[in-house]
């Protein structure tokens, strides 16, 4: 059943409890063996999700998320799995999630300016 109002709809759910924000850029870079340990299991869920192995994949997607809350691969993976199991909204939330993820850029280094906004 569709909201009447349109703006509620394109507000992901985890919106409505509380605003998803984007991990601080800290977070983001991670150690080598960190960054190594993310693509093997990137690497391996995107294998399991291949072989249908979905419900495993997802579980793996969820772990790299938790050290690496930033993974758009991740947040694709479970939108995707979301949405072939017809579970929408929860797909629609992953999704949302990926593009804020993938849209907001990086704060400047200390010391510069913000980037002024477009006119």
């Amino acid at each position: 059943q569709r909201p009447k109002n349109p703006e509620a709809a394109a507000a992901p759910a985890a919106a409505k409890g509380g605003a998803w924000k984007r991990p601080p850029v800290e977070l983001m870079k991670a150690p080598p063996h960190v960054t190594k340990w993310v693509a093997e299991s990137l690497a391996l869920a995107n294998g399991l999700s291949a072989k249908r192995s979905v419900r495993q994949a997802c579980e793996a997607w969820r772990q790299i998320l938790a050290v690496h809350p930033g993974c758009v691969e991740c947040l694709e993976g479970l939108a995707g799995a979301a949405a072939a199991c017809g579970r929408h909204e929860e797909a629609i939330d992953w999704y949302c999630q990926a593009v804020a993820v993938s849209e907001d850029p990086p704060p400047p280094p200390p010391g510069h300016p913000p980037p002024r906004p477009p006119r």
